[in-house]
């Protein structure tokens, strides 16, 4: 495993890394908008293979969210086609942000599977590392929390490096991490003069 301890003197260049990484097919530990995680390229096979390394035994578990650089590509994934007027402006008004929305998922998206899908577009003052990762990968990619089964998600470097050491290919170190309160949760699928708020 690769470990990189982002600086302002290397960032421009682990942010080269990073993506060159995710255009390769590699699994990244590194901190999202909110915490530390498991970043891929969004597909069912790197699902899979995050799964395993979580220690997690059911593969056809709940599909993880997807994390897109712009609301543009929002509309490439989710089904807007009966959205009002209202319903859009509401979107926007969310995101980009700490909102995560369940939207319809178009049928020519391969991940996840079923009818839904789960997007949340960062912000850029929430972490600029991961921000700019995120814009020059142009592409969703998967995140959950770095645990193990049953654990609180880890902050700390040390102990990432401990648990998950080659069991990733990369490690972007940016310290230790307050754990923030987790993303708001809204289900536009079914939509009833406002979104559900489900957190």
């Amino acid at each position: 495993m690769i470990h990189t301890i982002v600086s302002s003197k290397n960032f421009d260049t682990a942010v080269h890394e990073a993506v060159l990484f995710l255009k390769k097919g590699k699994i990244l530990a590194m901190r999202t908008d909110t915490i530390y995680g498991f970043v891929a390229k969004a597909s069912s096979t790197m699902a899979d293979k995050i799964t395993e390394i979580r220690g997690k035994r059911d593969l056809n578990q709940k599909p993880y969210l997807l994390l897109m650089p712009s609301v543009n590509m929002v509309r490439e994934y989710a089904d807007l086609s009966s959205f009002s007027k209202e319903m859009l402006n509401f979107m926007h008004d969310l995101m980009p942000g700490r909102n995560t929305i369940i939207f319809p998922k178009k049928e020519k998206v391969e991940y996840p599977k079923g009818n839904t899908i789960a997007i949340r577009v960062p912000l850029k003052k929430d972490n600029l590392f991961f921000f700019e990762v995120l814009q020059n990968f142009d592409q969703p990619v998967i995140a959950p929390s770095l645990n193990e089964p049953g654990q609180d998600p880890m902050n700390h470097p040390e102990m990432i490096l401990k648990t998950f050491f080659n069991k990733v290919d990369a490690f972007f170190d940016q310290g230790e991490v307050q754990s923030p309160a987790p993303s708001s949760l809204y289900d536009f699928t079914n939509w009833q003069g406002k979104p559900k708020k489900l957190r």
